[in-house]
């Protein structure tokens, strides 16, 4: 369920100060990657949230957007640094529907 990889992690977007991600973010970091409106990718704080279904949140901060991922127990926090916030957001839910189906 929780891996630590490099490739996923690895260039000049992504921060490196927490390199745990549950796979239901996977997807969301790549496409993050590729995005020319995202600056940078910060993968923030896991938690434990009992049994659940899969789901992503989105909430403006003034960096850009925070990104809530639930996988089926854990939760996944990412911040997508962005002046486009909904053209970023749109991509990323497109990316996460084709994920989940």
């Amino acid at each position: 369920m929780l891996t630590k990889t490099t490739g996923l992690l690895g260039g000049s977007k992504i921060s490196d100060s927490h390199q745990t991600v549950i796979e239901p973010a996977k997807p969301i970091i790549r496409a993050a990657k590729k995005l020319d409106a995202v600056t940078k990718v910060v993968i923030a704080e896991l938690v434990h949230v009992g049994p659940g279904r899969q789901r992503i949140k989105f909430a403006d901060v003034p960096a850009g957007l925070k990104v809530t991922v639930r996988g089926g127990i854990l939760q996944q926090v990412l911040y997508l640094y962005t002046v486009d916030r909904e053209t970023v957001r749109q991509e990323i839910q497109q990316v996460w529907q084709s994920s989940t189906t």
